[in-house]
């Protein structure tokens, strides 16, 4: 058995991340593993805290999650705490502003972005890249887009924002230097845009066609390590604001996050394991002992004093569900607090009705104490030292209160702390 960790953080998405990040800074001999990247490989690269609520849009963030909580006490912002929100929103930004790739926005008040689709999209948090594309300002925007790129679609951006109030309309280029290639995948264009050369055969296509008083916006692949100087010489040489628009996955702009994140993880002296799945866990019955990870010659134990599940929920493979519909917690096999079942139940067992009050279906996850410890079947914490954090938690409907990373780094702060 290997040497102890006073934490292991299992899985590298945004929880993960934030609470190895949290956990190390603050002195404590820190391993994450996992078994490959986290979600943020495929998000917007966005903070998304609450976007919507009660069939509205959510202007003010921080406000509504309150309301939130004292409507929803079965929600995962319930158990972190709106404090705790505001604390976590805070080190991130602090975090990423160390790491060289800094967010705006206050946390409080959400920015107005569009998606993908051209949908203005409130977000709480938005890396400097995005920053001018905010649709509260009146700027005409036209989308540039590239005929060779086909994760990107100007002409239908451009279409949606303005049916959306916000003038907008499309130019399409062959991105230079590219004429020959069909179809660039998205970390090729990214890599070119690191490079000044390409810079300037770009902006001396598209100079000619801009229009006094617009703004640019370009598909999100301004440079994977060098996006700031990318950004700003694109503004310099067209003398006008430039802003990325994410794309399908893979996200450029979640890469460099995750990047971040690691940079700032190996700098404070964190271990990280991408690529070693966990296979197995040792316990003294009330407590969780070692991690066993799976590395390439043989499965390896690791001490520790305290753990964090952090896998993600069904769309990541932290919990899967059969043919019979059964949920499962794929790491510890914890009791899963499944939709399709009666919300005083886990996996048909009788559980106190308290912890699994939700007015709808949410996604089948963990129910958790007020230490963000995991349940077991009578409703106290399966171990005394085991934690989760992120969209493992049930409670909430992240896909439609776009509420995901909030509670990721709430939860992943406060259980860096355990």
């Amino acid at each position: 058995m290997s040497a102890g960790y006073d934490l292991i953080v299992i899985g590298a998405g945004y929880a993960g991340l934030m609470a190895a990040l949290t956990a190390q800074q603050s002195g404590r001999k820190t391993l994450l593993i996992a078994k490959g990247n986290g979600g943020t490989h495929l998000k917007t690269g966005c903070i998304d805290v609450l976007g919507y609520h009660a069939g509205r849009r959510v202007d003010h963030a921080l406000r509504t999650v309150s309301e939130l909580i004292s409507e929803r006490p079965g929600h995962p912002y319930a158990a972190t705490g709106a404090e705790a929100l505001g604390a976590a929103l805070l080190a991130f930004k602090q975090a990423m502003d160390r790491a060289g790739y800094p967010f705006e926005g206050d946390g409080i008040i959400n920015l107005l972005l569009p998606s993908a689709l051209g949908v203005p999209r409130p977000t709480a948090l938005a890396p400097r890249t995005m920053i001018a594309g905010d649709l509260r300002r009146p700027t005409p925007i036209v989308v540039v887009g590239f005929d060779n790129f086909k994760d990107f679609h100007p002409a239908l951006i451009a279409d949606n924002l303005t049916a959306a109030g916000h003038p907008a309309r499309a130019v399409t280029l062959t991105a230079p230097g590219f004429e020959d290639e069909a179809d660039l995948p998205p970390m090729t264009l990214a890599r070119a845009f690191d490079n000044a050369p390409f810079r300037a055969a770009f902006t001396a296509v598209l100079g000619p066609q801009l229009r006094p008083g617009e703004r640019v916006a370009l598909p999100a692949v301004l440079g994977l390590n060098a996006a700031l100087e990318a950004l700003a010489d694109l503004e310099a040489r067209l003398g006008v604001p430039v802003f990325e628009i994410p794309t399908l996955p893979p996200s450029i702009p979640g890469i460099r996050l995750f990047n971040a994140f690691d940079r700032l993880l190996r700098a404070a002296g964190a271990r990280v394991q991408i690529g070693h799945p966990v296979v197995g866990f040792k316990t003294d019955g009330l407590r969780v002992t070692a991690v066993t990870g799976q590395s390439a010659a043989r499965p390896k134990d690791w001490a520790c004093d305290a753990v964090v599940l952090a896998t993600g929920g069904v769309a990541s493979g932290g919990i899967t569900v059969d043919s019979h519909r059964v949920a499962r917690e794929t790491v510890f096999g914890l009791p899963v607090v499944a939709a399709a079942q009666p919300p005083e139940t886990v996996n048909g067992m009788s559980a106190p009705a308290a912890y699994f009050e939700r007015p709808g279906p949410s996604l089948p996850g963990l129910a958790v104490d007020a230490a963000l410890r995991p349940l077991d079947h009578s409703g106290t914490a399966a171990y005394l030292n085991l934690y989760a954090a992120g969209t493992l938690l049930t409670g909430a409907e992240p896909w439609r209160e776009k509420s995901g990373e909030g509670i990721s780094l709430a939860s992943g702060w406060r259980t860096g702390q355990c």
